[in-house]
């Protein structure tokens, strides 16, 4: 924890050293986050944003509908950026890049390729493998022939969600927790979709109508991506509206899958549709969604006599 809070700072002591910066990331909503919050002269841009914006300016960008999603992102956008690179269409002095472990290799050439000067400049990334959501790209030390710096302190959540977070940490060595104790992390078991959005309605109106927790500190996240989720936005809970982004009426509150909320973070995190059982794929998202968390972390857990419907 605290990966994004140095990559800032990184890239303002860049910055303000006199440097043409880019921070960049895989998500587009830290992107966005990242932006919002860089107060000095530093590109952000997601990676494939980045791309797009190369091969546009170089005249040779591909075009999305002629092949898969998947074959675009992976190779065809990140091909087409190389090459505009190599012509010289944009260059930094440093480049940073947090939540490197999304970066597939190849696109590691595209980013060496923007910098000024590839012998002397500067380039830093901050990874968790424990993080790595899509196994197919490589982790970062893989690629970057550099000895670590190790981050062994959680800067963000309490001790009790530190504990929650540890059960799917992998690693050497321990990671050491400096929060308070806070509250107990819940765990609600529900048995149906119905009792499941009862049970989220109910903590809701606990914690935003009753508790008088801002709405805008708490985020819904969910395990399953957007075609199968039971709560994509628009859905309503009581009085209040699910919208995917930042909140801005009093009840709307922040749904997000955990894939798109990785790297942010938020007070308190409602974790729903959590499968009964844990399997080996599901590690990696259990841990990013617990240690989103800063102070309060409610996990809805699939009952092991749950039925459909």
């Amino acid at each position: 924890s605290g990966k994004t809070m140095l990559a800032i700072e990184q890239a303002r002591r860049l910055s303000h050293r006199g440097l043409r910066v880019l921070l960049s990331c895989f998500n587009e909503p830290l992107a966005e986050h990242l932006d919002s919050v860089v107060d000095v002269a530093v590109a952000v841009m997601p990676f494939h944003g980045l791309c797009e914006q190369l091969s546009r300016e170089h005249g040779n960008a591909p075009i999305k509908d002629e092949q898969t999603l998947c074959d675009y992102h992976e190779s065809a956008l990140p091909e087409a950026a190389l090459q505009a690179a190599e012509a010289g269409t944009a260059t930094f002095d440093a480049i940073v890049v947090d939540e490197a472990q999304d970066f597939a290799e190849a696109w590691w050439i595209v980013l060496q390729e923007l910098l000024t000067d590839q012998e002397s400049g500067h380039l830093f990334a901050f990874a968790d493998n424990n993080q790595i959501l899509y196994p197919k790209r490589c982790c970062v030390d893989e690629v970057l022939d550099e000895e670590p710096y190790v981050l062994t302190h959680n800067c963000r959540n309490t001790l009790a969600i530190h504990e929650s977070v540890t059960h799917y940490y992998k690693g050497d060595g321990s990671i050491e927790c400096d929060g308070p104790p806070g509250r107990p992390v819940e765990t609600i078991e529900f048995t149906t979709e119905h009792d499941l959005h009862k049970k989220l309605r109910e903590q809701l109106y606990h914690l935003v109508t009753e508790g008088k927790v801002p709405h805008d500190d708490v985020v819904i996240l969910t395990p399953c991506g957007a075609n199968r989720t039971g709560f994509p936005p628009g859905t309503t809970l009581g009085n209040f509206t699910l919208v995917d982004g930042h909140p801005t009426a009093p009840n709307e509150i922040r749904v997000s899958s955990v894939h798109r909320f990785k790297g942010l973070e938020s007070k308190v995190v409602l974790l729903d549709e959590e499968p009964q059982g844990v399997t080996p794929n599901l590690v990696p998202s259990l841990y990013i969604a617990c240690s989103r968390a800063m102070t309060h972390l409610v996990r809805f857990s699939e009952s092991a006599t749950t039925k459909t419907g």
